[in-house]
């Protein structure tokens, strides 16, 4: 006798890379200082995965500044805090499933003056059996700007 289908696949379970969809939204002030995304828990994988994080788009109105400060919040623990002066990648962590995650972005406290700095940041992750970062989970911007008196 052949088994059915499900018989043939009962007891095994293949892991879940795919987490559910998030969307951090865009991180925008005008008031002087940086701002964050909201804080969202990672749901939907059964194993642990990476996320990569990238900037594309970058501009900024200042040309005598030593770069923007971008920082990646994870359970708590700030990581990949990174001064912005160009596109790419800007980190590559690893996350399982209940974990939180938030983006924060800010002024360079070396600009004497106004300044401002947009660009597009993206978070990827690997699709089960890929070696390439070649999932978008989300995308979105961040522009800040304000006045540092220094």
């Amino acid at each position: 006798m052949i088994p059915s289908p499900a018989l043939a696949v009962m007891g095994t379970s293949a892991a879940d890379v795919v987490p559910d969809a998030m969307n951090w939204g865009n991180i925008s002030s005008s008031a002087g200082y940086g701002d964050n995304s909201p804080a969202l828990t990672v749901s939907g994988i059964t194993e642990a995965i990476n996320f990569e994080v990238s900037i594309s788009g970058f501009s900024r109105d200042n040309s005598n500044t030593f770069g923007y400060l971008f920082a990646i919040d994870h359970n708590g623990d700030t990581l990949g805090e990174s001064t912005i002066t160009g596109n790419g990648v800007v980190y590559e962590f690893t996350v399982t499933n209940g974990e939180t995650v938030y983006f924060s972005g800010n002024g360079e406290n070396y600009v004497v003056g106004s300044w401002s700095w947009s660009a597009t940041v993206t978070i990827k992750y690997k699709s089960a059996g890929s070696s390439t970062y070649d999932q978008t989970l989300d995308t979105f911007t961040v522009t800040l700007s304000g006045n540092s008196l220094l």
